[in-house]
């Protein structure tokens, strides 16, 4: 499984997130990029920035690092800052959102930023989304 589906099927297992977003093939949690004409509100973008494989001396093969970035769109500050504690910590459970990630074949290591940004949804209106940037590296586990 690729980095982006395996993002997405933790994302699909956290309570809290699938409380806001939907679960299964109706949720709105979307690959690349958002349909502007279609999203319903809060939604979360998946987007690989980078997927580099390594060299590794140790014999095993298999290490990738990649960089993730996480987008938790919603019609208000606090509905995007909502879904960015539910996506990085699940809720009341922290050690099952993304802030804690080990999946079958990667794992979450850092979170390197996050931030929350207005963004208007065109030109020459007040009208806008709210969107909390989660920025996170994340690296493959190795094949033995």
């Amino acid at each position: 499984m690729g980095l982006a589906e395996d993002i997405r099927s933790a994302l699909l297992t956290f309570d809290a997130v699938t409380a806001l977003v939907g679960t299964g093939s109706s949720s709105r949690i979307y690959p690349d990029a958002f349909d502007e004409n279609e999203v319903t509100m809060p939604a979360i973008l998946v987007e690989v920035d980078s997927d580099d494989p390594q060299n590794d001396l140790s014999g095993r093969g298999g290490l990738r690092i990649g960089m993730v970035t996480i987008t938790c769109r919603a019609a208000t500050r606090q509905g995007s800052v909502a879904l960015a504690d539910a996506v990085l910590g699940n809720g009341m459970n922290p050690q099952t959102g993304l802030r804690a990630y080990a999946g079958s074949s990667w794992d979450v290591d850092t979170v390197n930023s996050i931030v929350t940004t207005r963004v208007p949804k065109g030109m020459g209106t007040q009208k806008a989304y709210w969107d909390t940037v989660i920025e996170l590296g994340a690296s493959a586990t190795e094949m033995t």
